[in-house]
């Protein structure tokens, strides 16, 4: 089955150019697609309605409803995944620095 879909956002190994305080549904109604439905997932595998944040995960199902492809959501600047750019991120640089912590 051929898919396809368009959206604003850039789309290679993951989904980048989502402007931080986009929610889920804002998300989601920026995709067209063709032969495919789109979600857009938490990692618990719930759907985000609240702000998307990196590690979110755009999943494209086909008419049968099976995954067809997964594309996970990058925020620069978003380095704990709430979808936000503030003291929390810069938190978590320090800690990597510092060996503490790895950013993943």
């Amino acid at each position: 089955m051929v898919f396809s879909f368009s959206t604003p956002y850039v789309v290679n190994q993951m989904v980048t150019g989502v402007a931080v305080g986009t929610t889920g549904a804002e998300f989601v109604a920026n995709i067209s697609a063709t032969n495919c439905s789109v979600k857009l997932l938490k990692d618990d595998g719930s759907e985000q309605t609240g702000a998307v944040g990196t590690g979110n995960k755009l999943v494209v199902y086909g008419m049968d409803g099976n995954p067809l492809a997964v594309y996970e959501v990058v925020i620069f600047g978003d380095l704990n995944g709430d979808g936000k750019i503030n003291s929390a991120d810069l938190l978590k640089i320090r800690q990597h620095l510092l060996g503490i912590n790895t950013i993943k």
